[in-house]
């Protein structure tokens, strides 16, 4: 897969991505309402049958990461990185184990985002 063609397939699935109410009471910069989970990429692989690894994501992706991931797609084993795309805050989940397969991704409106005072 090319990196072009990887990212409109990034930007394709993050742009899929709903919001939900929630509170974070965090030190950290939350959202007013926080993302579930949309995509549950693990189970939708690309046409090749292979998933999106972190490597892929990592060389074609211009993105930020994050000290932890949010309540929403927090868990065991995995680590979240960040993009900015259409007044938008998107976060991707991968697994540490194996080649560190994106899992989810989640979407926050930029508006909705807060700094603690």
């Amino acid at each position: 897969m090319t990196r072009a063609a990887l990212a409109v397939f990034m930007i394709g699935l993050a742009g899929a991505a709903h919001a939900a109410s929630h509170e974070n009471n965090s030190t950290a910069p939350h959202a007013d309402s926080a993302a579930t989970p949309s995509i549950d990429a693990s189970a939708d692989p690309d046409a090749s049958g292979t998933p999106l690894t972190y490597e892929m994501f990592e060389t074609a992706i211009s993105h930020g990461d994050l000290p932890t991931c949010p309540e929403a797609l927090e868990g065991e084993h995995r680590f979240c990185r960040f993009t900015v795309h259409n007044d938008a805050l998107h976060v991707f989940a991968f697994s540490e184990e194996g080649d560190q397969p994106l899992l989810a991704i989640s979407e926050y409106a930029m508006d909705e985002i807060s700094f603690p005072d």
